[in-house]
């Protein structure tokens, strides 16, 4: 049985009151893919990996660098 993934509402991911650091889940609503999809750009190399944070035992993704790696993808395509 495959689960329905849905995107959250996008007020519940205002950017400007946002976090700097996302959860998977949180990180692949922002990029507007599912988290499997966000899972595999990780493994591609087209999304960054996500901080080790020392005593923490989840994956951070950095905001920023989630947006940086957007607009490098942006500029790949439009080459």
């Amino acid at each position: 049985m495959s689960r329905i993934f849905t995107l959250p509402e996008a007020a519940d991911y205002d950017t400007y009151h946002m976090r700097h650091g996302l959860n998977i889940r949180q990180s692949s609503a922002y990029w507007g893919v599912s988290p499997g999809t966000f899972k595999k750009f990780v493994r591609l190399g087209l999304a960054p990996a996500p901080l080790k944070l020392p005593g923490l035992d989840r994956n951070v993704f950095d905001r920023f660098e989630l947006d940086r790696a957007m607009d490098a993808a942006r500029r790949t395509e439009a080459a």
